[in-house]
């Protein structure tokens, strides 16, 4: 993705879920304060034509990952999506997108504890 005559690179996983496809973005491959902007950039038809892109980030609070939710939509930060998190929950059993933040899921660790402005969400 180029801006300002930069070029960005950032590394993500595409799912979907009832129709509506979802980016998982690496918050620590965004710019500082232009999360938002970056977001809605991936998720327009220019680029990866998404419904919703979820920013990943070291959890803040008792969670193991916190998830920042864009919708395309309303062009702003939302609390919570059920998509999202199914897409999420999927991809950090297929992928390798949770080795960041130290989530490798496991026979024994079956359980993540997801943060969200929502609040803290379990995912199973």
């Amino acid at each position: 993705m180029e801006r300002r005559n930069a070029t960005i690179r950032l590394n993500f996983v595409k799912g979907h879920m009832g129709g509506n496809t979802i980016v998982l973005l690496h918050g620590s491959q965004m710019e500082k304060n232009r999360e938002l902007e970056t977001a809605l950039d991936v998720l327009s038809t220019e680029y990866l034509s998404c419904h919703e892109a979820g920013i990943l980030c070291l959890p803040e609070k008792k969670g193991d990952l916190k998830v920042k939710i864009v919708g395309h939509a309303s062009k702003h930060f939302i609390s919570a999506c059920g998509g999202m998190t199914q897409v999420l929950g999927h991809a950090l059993v297929k992928t390798d997108v949770g080795k960041p933040y130290g989530i490798r899921v496991t026979n024994s660790k079956r359980n993540i504890m997801l943060e969200t402005d929502g609040g803290i969400e379990k995912l199973e």
